[in-house]
Formats: C-alpha cells, structure tokens, sequence
C-alpha cells in the first residue's frame, strides 16, 4: 500500500507525497520503504511510522532528473518494485504498466 501511493498516487503529473516529489525531482531513486523506522508520535500519527529512504547515486543522478521532469517517470528499487507488485497480485490487478530495464539489477523506469 505504501509503494502504491509513493509511486501511483497522483496530483497531476507528480506523486502526492512532497517529501517524495522533492527526492525524485533531484535525481534520487526510491529506495527502501521502513515500517516503523520512525517511532516518534508525531511520525507514528502522520505516516504510521514509514520511513522511505532515497538514494542519490552520482552515476545516475541526471539521468534519474531528466526521467522525472521530461516523462514523470519515477526510479525505485527493485525491493520497491516488488512490493508496489506484490500489492497488485494480492488485490487481483493486472499489471498494466510497462517496465523499462535501464541497468540489470541496477533500476526500472514505470511509466
């Protein structure tokens, strides 16, 4: 559910979440989704505790940009992939987006 609304949930173009907006905008990818990797109150009552990492890798960084501004097209790792699919299977879903292999075992563009 969380993958889901990282990468699917919309607002025009760009993911709901400003926190993620801001991370793919500059080139990270979408990392590693934390459950109860922040216990503070505060956290547990806004996100329920997630916390997402991202990763900026300098070889990728530009290109992770471009694909972001130029396409909408949001970077997450296979760990994330998995369970933004896994989701779907358990709900029944189709998968109809496409994935585009950029390095092998490296990233995959949704779009």
């Amino acid at each position: 559910m969380i993958a889901h609304y990282l990468m699917k949930a919309k607002r025009g173009n760009d993911p709901l979440d400003a926190v993620a907006r801001f991370h793919l905008r500059n080139g990270a990818r979408l990392e590693q989704i934390n459950w109860l990797g922040d216990r503070s109150a505060e956290r547990l009552r806004q996100s329920a505790g997630f916390l997402v990492n991202h990763v900026y890798d300098p070889r990728s960084i530009e290109r992770n940009h471009e694909d972001y501004v130029k396409n909408h097209r949001i970077v997450a790792s296979r760990a994330v992939r998995r369970l933004l699919w896994s989701g779907r299977r358990s709900r029944g879903d189709a998968r109809h987006e496409f994935e585009r292999e950029i390095a092998p075992n490296q990233r995959t563009v949704l779009f």
